[in-house]
């Protein structure tokens, strides 16, 4: 009785781990377009961290556009050791512009959990 119920709890947490291990594996299915004045995701499915670095100039306009059909997608804009100019935690639907507001190098980090969806950013 005693090696039954040790079996069964091992293949409880061999079940629960494969699950946790299978969710957080890193996929990206789509598109990826990344040049030197735009970054575009499109995406069947993304479960990883996706980043992308354009040199701005003062009073240059990123145009951002989004909409993610599922899952949990979250988006930062900013120079590195400087505070974002952009943060969105769990987005869904939406089309904004920012100013930039001094010349640099700004990254858009994107991270997403299991989602699905179209992300474009483009500098004017």
């Amino acid at each position: 009785m005693k090696r039954k119920v040790i079996m069964i709890l091992s293949l409880i947490v061999l079940g629960i781990t494969s699950f946790i291990l299978w969710d957080n594996q890193k996929v990206f299915v789509g598109n990826i377009e990344k040049d030197s004045d735009a970054y575009i995701l499109e995406f069947e499915k993304m479960n990883q961290t996706e980043s992308h670095s354009l040199n701005l100039t003062k009073d240059d306009v990123l145009s951002v556009e989004y909409q993610i059909d599922q899952g949990q997608v979250d988006l930062v804009i900013g120079m590195e050791k400087e505070k974002a100019i952009y943060t969105g935690n769990d987005i869904d639907n939406g089309k904004f512009s920012v100013v930039v507001p001094k010349d640099g190098e700004y990254i858009m980090t994107i991270k997403a959990k299991n989602a699905k969806g179209t992300i474009k950013i483009y500098a004017k």
